[in-house]
């Protein structure tokens, strides 16, 4: 019968990724992700239908765009950026929570005369 000796067995496992400790502090992408998940909480699951995470950036869409101004000024984004090109246009309200940028995409804002 053959087996891995001693020596091979070394071998193979210098290769493999050492195992994660749990304990240790979050990388940046682990801390967007956990921030990702509060804002979600906070904003209520049911009313994200989209999420994109970054090592320094969270965007949410709603699943009602009518909502996005709602749950950008609960998240604390106040900077809104209109744009109007596209089609359809949309207003991105931006601000920054625990270090990360947060978007929020929203309808189209209407102008102030």
């Amino acid at each position: 019968m053959m087996g891995l000796r001693g020596h091979d067995l070394e071998l193979v496992m210098h290769d493999r990724p050492a195992p994660v400790d749990e304990r240790a502090p979050h990388d940046d992408l682990t801390r967007a992700l956990d921030d990702a998940f509060t804002a979600i909480r906070a904003a209520g699951p049911d009313r994200i239908e989209l999420v994109t995470v970054t090592k320094d950036r969270i965007c949410l869409q709603p699943a009602d765009l009518e909502d996005g101004e709602q749950i950008a000024h609960a998240l604390g984004c106040d900077i809104p950026l209109d744009h109007r090109m596209l089609v359809p246009g949309h207003t991105l309200w931006t601000g920054t929570r625990h270090g990360l940028e947060i978007q929020v995409r929203s309808v189209l804002r209407q102008m102030v005369d």
